[in-house]
């Protein structure tokens, strides 16, 4: 459940935690833990700006509801499968995946 109050402090201020327990802790922590998060911020702005991402639609053109459903397997739970419709924002971004997909032979 999405409860935004867990991160604000009890005056209301932001809650600074911005700790990352994936990338372990102590003396074993990782190190290339911050080129990873800044890396993951650039992917995710730069699918951000590229791509509309919406619900996708059914034959009828009806949007296709997203199920809130998590699978709960081993020690981690992941989202179940869901249809969503992924399109570039502008021609020219077509253009530049399309290039980058033909130079990378995908």
């Amino acid at each position: 459940m999405f409860m935004p109050e867990r991160f604000f402090k009890d005056n209301g201020e932001l809650d600074d935690d911005d700790r990352i327990l994936a990338y372990g802790f102590g003396r074993r922590i990782c190190v290339g833990k911050y080129v990873a998060s800044s890396t993951m911020w650039m992917v995710i702005a730069s699918i951000l700006a590229c791509f509309n991402i919406d619900k996708a639609q059914d034959d009828f053109g009806n949007d296709i509801e997203i199920d809130d459903r998590y699978l709960d397997v081993s020690p981690t739970c992941h989202k179940t499968p869901f249809k969503c419709s992924i399109v570039p924002r502008s021609d020219v971004w077509r253009s530049l995946i399309e290039e980058a997909m033909a130079e990378a032979k995908i």
